[in-house]
Protein backbone atom coordinates (compact mmCIF):
# COMPACT_ATOMS: atom_id res chain seq x y z
CA UNK A 1 0.00 0.00 0.00
CA UNK A 2 1.35 3.38 -0.75
CA UNK A 3 2.46 5.62 1.85
CA UNK A 4 1.41 9.12 0.16
CA UNK A 5 -1.34 10.78 1.11
CA UNK A 6 -1.56 13.06 -2.20
CA UNK A 7 -2.80 11.20 -4.74
CA UNK A 8 -1.05 13.21 -7.87
CA UNK A 9 2.42 12.05 -5.53
CA UNK A 10 1.24 8.74 -5.95
CA UNK A 11 1.01 9.15 -9.81
CA UNK A 12 4.12 10.59 -9.41
CA UNK A 13 5.50 8.11 -7.83
CA UNK A 14 4.55 5.37 -10.18
CA UNK A 15 5.92 7.38 -13.14
CA UNK A 16 9.07 7.64 -11.74
CA UNK A 17 9.78 3.82 -11.91
CA UNK A 18 8.10 3.40 -15.44
CA UNK A 19 10.28 6.19 -17.18
CA UNK A 20 13.41 4.87 -15.59
CA UNK A 21 12.02 1.37 -16.30
CA UNK A 22 11.12 2.78 -20.13
CA UNK A 23 14.44 4.73 -20.09
CA UNK A 24 17.05 1.83 -18.85
CA UNK A 25 14.94 -0.77 -21.57
CA UNK A 26 15.65 1.58 -24.54
CA UNK A 27 19.18 1.65 -23.28
CA UNK A 28 19.65 -2.10 -23.29
CA UNK A 29 17.94 -1.94 -26.62
CA UNK A 30 19.96 -0.24 -28.06
CA UNK A 31 23.12 -0.91 -26.99
CA UNK A 32 23.03 -4.75 -26.90
CA UNK A 33 21.48 -4.19 -30.39
CA UNK A 34 23.26 -2.00 -32.53
CA UNK A 35 26.47 -2.91 -30.67
CA UNK A 36 27.59 -6.02 -28.44
CA UNK A 37 24.55 -8.16 -29.79
CA UNK A 38 27.58 -8.74 -32.50
CA UNK A 39 30.05 -9.30 -30.10
CA UNK A 40 27.78 -11.62 -27.75
CA UNK A 41 27.22 -13.91 -30.54
CA UNK A 42 30.92 -14.06 -31.61
CA UNK A 43 31.84 -15.08 -27.93
CA UNK A 44 29.31 -17.94 -28.32
CA UNK A 45 30.43 -19.35 -31.11
CA UNK A 46 34.02 -19.04 -30.40
CA UNK A 47 34.16 -20.12 -26.84
CA UNK A 48 30.91 -22.32 -27.16
CA UNK A 49 30.83 -23.75 -30.68
CA UNK A 50 27.79 -22.44 -31.49
CA UNK A 51 27.05 -21.01 -34.17
CA UNK A 52 24.13 -18.61 -35.64
CA UNK A 53 23.19 -16.97 -32.12
CA UNK A 54 21.88 -13.98 -33.95
CA UNK A 55 21.97 -10.33 -32.15
CA UNK A 56 17.96 -10.23 -31.48
CA UNK A 57 18.29 -13.42 -29.66
CA UNK A 58 20.97 -12.15 -28.08
CA UNK A 59 19.17 -8.85 -27.29
CA UNK A 60 15.83 -10.85 -25.70
CA UNK A 61 17.70 -12.69 -23.84
CA UNK A 62 20.06 -9.74 -22.01
CA UNK A 63 16.30 -7.65 -21.69
CA UNK A 64 15.05 -10.37 -19.84
CA UNK A 65 18.18 -10.94 -17.19
CA UNK A 66 18.44 -7.48 -16.63
CA UNK A 67 14.68 -6.17 -16.43
CA UNK A 68 13.00 -8.65 -14.26
CA UNK A 69 15.31 -8.21 -11.16
CA UNK A 70 14.75 -4.91 -10.76
CA UNK A 71 11.26 -5.13 -11.49
CA UNK A 72 11.01 -7.66 -8.57
CA UNK A 73 13.32 -5.66 -5.96
CA UNK A 74 11.67 -2.23 -6.55
CA UNK A 75 8.72 -2.62 -4.23
CA UNK A 76 10.36 -4.40 -1.12
CA UNK A 77 12.84 -1.64 -1.49
CA UNK A 78 10.66 1.02 -0.95
CA UNK A 79 13.04 3.70 -1.99
CA UNK A 80 12.50 7.41 -1.97
CA UNK A 81 11.05 8.49 -5.53
CA UNK A 82 14.43 10.56 -6.19
CA UNK A 83 16.04 7.84 -5.42
CA UNK A 84 14.24 4.84 -7.13
CA UNK A 85 16.84 4.63 -10.48
CA UNK A 86 19.16 3.02 -8.19
CA UNK A 87 17.47 -0.19 -8.47
CA UNK A 88 18.93 -0.34 -11.90
CA UNK A 89 22.09 0.25 -11.12
CA UNK A 90 22.87 -3.85 -10.59
CA UNK A 91 21.54 -4.47 -13.70
CA UNK A 92 23.91 -2.15 -15.16
CA UNK A 93 26.99 -3.30 -13.43
CA UNK A 94 25.69 -6.35 -14.73
CA UNK A 95 25.85 -5.24 -18.12
CA UNK A 96 28.90 -4.14 -17.81
CA UNK A 97 30.10 -7.88 -16.50
CA UNK A 98 28.28 -9.32 -19.57
CA UNK A 99 29.91 -7.15 -22.08
CA UNK A 100 33.60 -7.38 -21.11
CA UNK A 101 34.07 -9.89 -23.35
CA UNK A 102 37.53 -10.33 -24.68
CA UNK A 103 39.10 -12.91 -27.88
CA UNK A 104 42.45 -14.37 -28.33
CA UNK A 105 42.07 -12.60 -32.16
CA UNK A 106 41.65 -9.26 -30.54
CA UNK A 107 43.09 -6.61 -31.72
CA UNK A 108 45.15 -3.93 -29.38
CA UNK A 109 43.52 -1.41 -27.33
CA UNK A 110 40.95 -4.08 -25.74
CA UNK A 111 41.64 -4.47 -21.97
CA UNK A 112 39.84 -7.04 -19.80
CA UNK A 113 38.05 -5.15 -16.78
CA UNK A 114 39.32 -6.83 -13.34
CA UNK A 115 36.83 -8.51 -10.83
CA UNK A 116 36.99 -6.73 -8.38
CA UNK A 117 35.71 -3.56 -10.06
CA UNK A 118 32.32 -5.01 -10.63
CA UNK A 119 32.43 -6.19 -6.91
CA UNK A 120 33.51 -3.01 -5.58
CA UNK A 121 30.57 -1.39 -7.63
CA UNK A 122 27.90 -3.44 -6.14
CA UNK A 123 29.03 -2.85 -2.62
CA UNK A 124 29.08 0.71 -2.96
CA UNK A 125 25.66 0.21 -4.23
CA UNK A 126 24.46 -1.35 -1.17
CA UNK A 127 26.02 0.97 1.15
CA UNK A 128 24.08 3.92 -0.85
CA UNK A 129 20.88 1.60 -0.31
CA UNK A 130 21.11 1.14 2.91
CA UNK A 131 21.97 5.41 3.27
CA UNK A 132 18.84 5.72 0.89
CA UNK A 133 16.72 3.94 2.94
CA UNK A 134 16.81 5.85 5.74
CA UNK A 135 15.64 9.08 3.90
CA UNK A 136 12.40 7.82 3.88
CA UNK A 137 9.36 10.09 2.25
CA UNK A 138 6.98 11.39 4.64
CA UNK A 139 3.09 10.71 4.04
CA UNK A 140 3.22 14.81 2.97
CA UNK A 141 6.09 14.57 0.20
CA UNK A 142 5.10 16.99 -3.02
CA UNK A 143 6.44 17.63 -6.09
CA UNK A 144 6.32 17.87 -9.65
CA UNK A 145 7.22 14.92 -12.16
CA UNK A 146 10.31 17.07 -13.17
CA UNK A 147 11.60 17.73 -9.83
CA UNK A 148 11.73 13.73 -9.25
CA UNK A 149 12.53 12.78 -12.56
CA UNK A 150 16.05 14.60 -12.84
CA UNK A 151 17.73 12.68 -9.86
CA UNK A 152 16.68 9.85 -11.43
CA UNK A 153 17.71 10.66 -14.83
CA UNK A 154 21.05 11.23 -12.90
CA UNK A 155 21.42 8.12 -11.39
CA UNK A 156 20.48 6.09 -14.63
CA UNK A 157 23.35 8.23 -16.44
CA UNK A 158 25.71 7.20 -14.02
CA UNK A 159 25.09 3.51 -14.03
CA UNK A 160 24.84 3.43 -18.05
CA UNK A 161 28.51 5.14 -17.89
CA UNK A 162 29.74 2.22 -15.22
CA UNK A 163 28.18 0.06 -18.11
CA UNK A 164 29.83 1.50 -21.11
CA UNK A 165 33.28 1.94 -19.30
CA UNK A 166 33.72 -1.67 -18.33
CA UNK A 167 32.31 -3.61 -21.35
CA UNK A 168 34.68 -3.73 -24.22
CA UNK A 169 34.20 -1.17 -26.47
CA UNK A 170 37.00 -1.34 -28.83
CA UNK A 171 36.28 0.38 -31.63
CA UNK A 172 38.04 -1.69 -34.67
CA UNK A 173 37.12 -5.28 -32.83
CA UNK A 174 33.57 -4.21 -33.44
CA UNK A 175 34.19 -3.14 -37.17
CA UNK A 176 35.88 -6.24 -37.39
CA UNK A 177 33.19 -8.52 -36.19
CA UNK A 178 30.76 -6.25 -38.49
CA UNK A 179 32.48 -6.99 -41.20
CA UNK A 180 32.69 -10.51 -40.73
CA UNK A 181 29.00 -10.79 -40.45
CA UNK A 182 28.71 -9.02 -43.60
CA UNK A 183 30.91 -11.33 -45.64
CA UNK A 184 29.00 -13.69 -43.83
CA UNK A 185 26.48 -12.53 -45.81
CA UNK A 186 27.84 -11.65 -48.80
CA UNK A 187 27.52 -8.34 -48.54
CA UNK A 188 31.17 -7.06 -49.92
CA UNK A 189 30.27 -3.29 -50.06
CA UNK A 190 29.03 -2.79 -46.81
CA UNK A 191 32.50 -4.63 -45.96
CA UNK A 192 34.53 -2.01 -47.84
CA UNK A 193 31.87 0.94 -46.11
CA UNK A 194 32.69 -0.28 -42.52
CA UNK A 195 35.18 2.35 -40.94
CA UNK A 196 36.09 3.33 -44.80
CA UNK A 197 37.25 6.60 -43.32
CA UNK A 198 39.26 5.80 -40.50
CA UNK A 199 43.07 6.28 -40.07
CA UNK A 200 43.30 2.86 -37.99
CA UNK A 201 43.40 -0.30 -38.98
CA UNK A 202 44.00 -4.07 -37.96
CA UNK A 203 45.59 -7.19 -39.64
CA UNK A 204 42.41 -8.62 -39.70
CA UNK A 205 40.26 -5.91 -40.87
CA UNK A 206 43.00 -5.24 -43.69
CA UNK A 207 42.23 -9.27 -44.38
CA UNK A 208 38.50 -8.42 -44.48
CA UNK A 209 38.81 -5.75 -46.92
CA UNK A 210 41.14 -7.50 -49.07
CA UNK A 211 39.27 -10.36 -49.84
CA UNK A 212 36.08 -8.07 -50.12
CA UNK A 213 37.93 -6.29 -52.95
CA UNK A 214 38.93 -9.64 -54.23
CA UNK A 215 35.31 -10.86 -54.58
CA UNK A 216 34.17 -7.51 -56.06
CA UNK A 217 37.05 -7.27 -58.60
CA UNK A 218 38.24 -3.83 -57.30
CA UNK A 219 41.32 -4.67 -55.66
CA UNK A 220 43.48 -2.72 -58.26
CA UNK A 221 41.56 -0.01 -58.15
CA UNK A 222 40.68 0.55 -54.44
CA UNK A 223 43.47 -1.24 -52.21
CA UNK A 224 44.86 1.74 -51.47
CA UNK A 225 42.15 3.60 -50.55
CA UNK A 226 42.73 2.01 -47.33
CA UNK A 227 45.16 2.37 -44.44
CA UNK A 228 47.62 -1.10 -45.32
CA UNK A 229 49.47 -0.87 -41.90
CA UNK A 230 50.62 -4.33 -42.23
CA UNK A 231 51.78 -4.47 -45.85
CA UNK A 232 51.76 -7.69 -47.94
CA UNK A 233 51.03 -10.10 -44.63
CA UNK A 234 48.23 -8.19 -43.80
CA UNK A 235 46.34 -9.73 -47.12
CA UNK A 236 45.87 -13.42 -45.44
CA UNK A 237 44.07 -13.78 -42.34
CA UNK A 238 45.83 -14.84 -39.04
CA UNK A 239 45.60 -18.45 -37.58
CA UNK A 240 43.46 -16.96 -34.55
CA UNK A 241 41.11 -15.67 -37.02
CA UNK A 242 39.99 -19.25 -36.95
CA UNK A 243 37.65 -18.24 -34.05
CA UNK A 244 35.49 -16.12 -35.43
CA UNK A 245 31.83 -16.55 -36.70
CA UNK A 246 33.38 -17.42 -40.35
CA UNK A 247 36.81 -19.54 -40.23
CA UNK A 248 38.36 -16.42 -42.03
CA UNK A 249 41.85 -18.33 -42.99
CA UNK A 250 39.30 -21.37 -44.79
CA UNK A 251 37.26 -18.70 -46.18
CA UNK A 252 40.24 -16.63 -48.22
CA UNK A 253 42.43 -19.91 -49.15
CA UNK A 254 39.15 -21.43 -50.74
CA UNK A 255 38.51 -18.25 -52.62
CA UNK A 256 42.55 -18.17 -53.27
CA UNK A 257 42.26 -22.06 -54.31
CA UNK A 258 45.17 -22.82 -52.71
CA UNK A 259 46.19 -22.71 -48.88
CA UNK A 260 50.20 -22.47 -47.55
CA UNK A 261 52.03 -25.83 -46.80
CA UNK A 262 54.12 -23.78 -43.96
CA UNK A 263 53.14 -21.87 -41.57
CA UNK A 264 52.63 -18.26 -41.97
CA UNK A 265 52.24 -14.85 -39.97
CA UNK A 266 53.74 -16.87 -37.22
CA UNK A 267 57.30 -16.02 -35.08
CA UNK A 268 60.35 -17.65 -36.91
CA UNK A 269 58.26 -18.40 -39.74
CA UNK A 270 58.99 -20.41 -43.01
CA UNK A 271 57.30 -18.65 -45.33
CA UNK A 272 56.03 -15.25 -46.08
CA UNK A 273 52.45 -13.88 -47.35
CA UNK A 274 54.24 -12.99 -50.86
CA UNK A 275 55.67 -16.24 -51.27
CA UNK A 276 52.76 -17.94 -50.41
CA UNK A 277 50.88 -15.62 -53.24
CA UNK A 278 53.75 -16.15 -55.62
CA UNK A 279 54.11 -19.94 -55.51
CA UNK A 280 50.10 -20.03 -55.61
CA UNK A 281 49.84 -17.42 -58.41
CA UNK A 282 52.52 -18.68 -60.61
CA UNK A 283 51.06 -22.25 -60.50
CA UNK A 284 49.60 -23.92 -63.21
CA UNK A 285 45.70 -23.94 -62.21
CA UNK A 286 46.53 -20.56 -60.85
CA UNK A 287 42.90 -18.55 -59.78
CA UNK A 288 42.85 -14.96 -61.09
CA UNK A 289 42.26 -14.15 -57.38
CA UNK A 290 45.84 -15.83 -56.39
CA UNK A 291 47.22 -13.53 -59.39
CA UNK A 292 45.70 -10.27 -58.20
CA UNK A 293 46.98 -10.76 -54.56
CA UNK A 294 50.46 -11.61 -55.72
CA UNK A 295 50.34 -8.13 -57.71
CA UNK A 296 49.20 -6.76 -54.44
CA UNK A 297 51.29 -8.22 -52.77
CA UNK A 298 54.43 -7.11 -54.62
CA UNK A 299 53.08 -3.20 -54.56
CA UNK A 300 52.55 -3.62 -51.03
CA UNK A 301 56.27 -5.01 -50.41
CA UNK A 302 57.33 -1.97 -52.81
CA UNK A 303 58.69 -4.49 -55.43
CA UNK A 304 57.84 -2.90 -58.77
CA UNK A 305 60.23 -4.18 -60.28
CA UNK A 306 59.07 -7.44 -59.68
CA UNK A 307 55.41 -6.07 -60.27
CA UNK A 308 56.20 -4.88 -63.68
CA UNK A 309 57.76 -8.30 -64.85
CA UNK A 310 55.51 -10.19 -62.98
CA UNK A 311 52.25 -8.34 -64.67
CA UNK A 312 53.29 -9.18 -68.55
CA UNK A 313 52.53 -12.64 -67.47
CA UNK A 314 49.25 -12.72 -66.12
CA UNK A 315 47.84 -9.50 -68.43
CA UNK A 316 47.01 -9.59 -72.12
CA UNK A 317 48.30 -6.43 -72.61
CA UNK A 318 49.57 -4.06 -70.79
CA UNK A 319 47.37 -1.05 -71.55
CA UNK A 320 45.64 2.21 -69.87
CA UNK A 321 42.56 -0.55 -69.45
CA UNK A 322 45.14 -2.17 -66.22
CA UNK A 323 43.53 -1.02 -62.70
CA UNK A 324 44.21 2.07 -61.39
CA UNK A 325 46.94 1.26 -58.66
CA UNK A 326 48.78 -1.09 -61.39
CA UNK A 327 48.83 1.73 -63.70
CA UNK A 328 50.34 4.17 -60.78
CA UNK A 329 53.12 1.61 -60.21
CA UNK A 330 53.87 1.06 -63.77
CA UNK A 331 54.07 4.99 -64.20
CA UNK A 332 57.08 5.23 -61.16
CA UNK A 333 58.45 2.00 -62.57
CA UNK A 334 59.07 4.20 -65.59
CA UNK A 335 59.85 7.36 -64.01
CA UNK A 336 62.95 4.86 -61.85
CA UNK A 337 64.21 3.86 -64.42
CA UNK A 338 66.07 4.88 -67.64
CA UNK A 339 65.62 1.79 -69.19
CA UNK A 340 62.31 -0.17 -67.56
CA UNK A 341 61.19 -3.80 -67.61
CA UNK A 342 57.80 -2.63 -69.30
CA UNK A 343 57.86 0.67 -71.46
CA UNK A 344 54.40 2.12 -70.46
CA UNK A 345 52.69 5.58 -71.31
CA UNK A 346 49.34 6.45 -69.68
CA UNK A 347 49.52 11.03 -70.36
CA UNK A 348 46.92 11.13 -67.48
CA UNK A 349 48.58 8.77 -65.14
CA UNK A 350 51.69 10.35 -65.52
CA UNK A 351 50.13 14.00 -65.49
CA UNK A 352 49.17 13.53 -62.23
CA UNK A 353 52.29 11.44 -60.79
CA UNK A 354 54.18 14.69 -61.99
CA UNK A 355 52.06 16.37 -59.86
CA UNK A 356 52.65 13.99 -57.21
CA UNK A 357 56.46 14.70 -57.66
CA UNK A 358 55.99 18.44 -57.61
CA UNK A 359 53.71 18.80 -54.18
CA UNK A 360 56.13 16.78 -52.80
CA UNK A 361 59.33 18.94 -53.89
CA UNK A 362 57.58 21.74 -52.64
CA UNK A 363 56.61 20.20 -48.99
CA UNK A 364 60.33 18.45 -48.61
CA UNK A 365 61.39 18.65 -44.81
CA UNK A 366 58.02 20.76 -44.00
CA UNK A 367 56.45 19.48 -40.67
CA UNK A 368 53.19 19.23 -42.99
CA UNK A 369 54.46 17.00 -45.58
CA UNK A 370 52.64 13.77 -44.76
CA UNK A 371 49.67 15.28 -44.00
CA UNK A 372 49.82 17.86 -46.73
CA UNK A 373 50.44 15.00 -48.97
CA UNK A 374 48.12 12.82 -47.39
CA UNK A 375 45.00 15.07 -48.41
CA UNK A 376 45.52 15.05 -51.92
CA UNK A 377 47.23 11.59 -52.35
CA UNK A 378 46.44 9.19 -49.69
CA UNK A 379 44.30 6.86 -52.07
CA UNK A 380 47.22 6.54 -54.59
CA UNK A 381 49.96 3.68 -54.67
CA UNK A 382 52.68 6.44 -54.63
CA UNK A 383 51.65 8.04 -51.35
CA UNK A 384 51.76 4.49 -50.03
CA UNK A 385 55.45 3.91 -51.68
CA UNK A 386 56.66 7.11 -50.59
CA UNK A 387 55.18 7.41 -47.08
Amino acid sequence: MSIYNNPVTRQTARMVSLVCGLLFTLFIAVYVLRMQGLLLATANHAFQGVSGFHPYFATLIVLAVLIIPPLIIQRPLRLPIRWKALVWIPSCIALGWFTDIHFPFEPEGGTKTPLWVFLLAFLCWCVVVSMVRNLRDSSETKGSLAQFITPNTIILIVGICLALATGNTNAILHQEIRQTYMLMAGDYEAVLHVGEKETRTSHTQQSLRAVALSRTGQMGNRLFYYPMSYGSEGLLPLPADTLRSLNLPKYVFRHLHGRPMKPIHTHGSFQTATGFLGALALSEKASEAAKEYYLCALLLDRRIDDFAETIQLFADTVSTALPRHYREALVLHNRLHSNPKVRFRDAETEENFSDFLADMDSHKGLSDEQIYMSDYYKHTYWFYYYY
